[in-house]
């Protein structure tokens, strides 16, 4: 699924409820009906919570929240839900009954967590984005697309803190809020080439890249040839193909 035309749409939402609601639309046309997307400021307090199955916070306050303990302090996604609840060692015995109970209270049983954290801000947490599949048919409709969904939630997520915090245009020649990972394990790309670079290995063109950065073409041309050096790559591909390689074993927030 090419979601470029959905991630414009999410750009150009200046409230959180109609960035929450064009991302929910989004999801459902992927085949995924639930969504909790949930974060937290850095002081441990301040939480922000949307979700279309508000009722499962009917059964447990929402720090105690399994997705929320056990996801978020890394940046691999996780599948979540009753059909890969019995697989995970790290939940207590209350935490799977809640799991349970909340797929009894929702339909939620199958789905993956994304953790979520952008580089210029003190927020952390991220999305759990779920089916009424089983756990074989939920596999089938994840393969392949971990990454996409990783980034239209990043996406929505900058989005969401942009207007929460007020921060859009406060950099003139570059977003303030990067959603790119924070380390390429070795290699000094700065903040922004990783973004631009990052951007590209999603699929996106150097136009896109522009749009989503909010610079000139000609600013993307001189980010991408200062990394592509600094990788030892010659083109965009080979530049993509090494930046993907230096962050398979990613084991901090990004």
């Amino acid at each position: 699924m090419e979601i470029w035309r959905e991630i414009s749409d999410l750009e150009l939402q200046n409230s959180v409820d109609d960035v929450w609601e064009v991302l929910l639309r989004t999801l459902s046309k992927i085949g995924f009906d639930y969504a909790i997307y949930l974060t937290i400021n850095s002081a441990g307090n301040n939480t922000f919570l949307r979700t279309n199955i508000p009722q499962v916070y009917d059964l447990i306050q929402v720090q105690e929240e399994p997705f929320f303990k056990h996801c978020c302090n890394s940046y691999e996604p996780v599948f979540t839900g009753i059909e890969f609840a019995a697989g995970y060692d790290f939940l207590m015995p209350g935490e799977i009954e809640f799991v349970r109970q909340a797929s009894k209270a929702t339909g939620f049983i199958s789905g993956v967590a994304l953790p979520m954290r952008l580089l210029g801000s003190n927020r952390f947490g991220g999305f759990n984005i779920g089916t009424s599949l089983t756990k074989n048919a939920f596999l089938a409709l994840v393969n392949q697309r971990i990454e996409m969904l990783r980034f239209l939630c990043l996406i929505a997520h900058r989005r969401i803190e942009e207007i929460s915090e007020d921060q859009h245009g406060e950099e003139r020649d570059f977003r303030a809020l990067l959603v790119a990972p924070e380390k390429a394990n070795g290699v000094q790309l700065s903040p922004r080439e990783r973004e631009i670079i990052y951007l590209f290995s999603q699929g996106l063109s150097a136009k896109e890249c522009a749009i989503a950065c909010r610079i000139s073409h000609h600013t993307i041309a001189e980010y991408s040839k200062n990394a592509y050096r600094k990788l030892g790559a010659r083109n965009r591909a080979e530049a993509v193909k090494k930046f993907l390689a230096l962050n398979l074993s990613r084991d901090e927030p990004g």
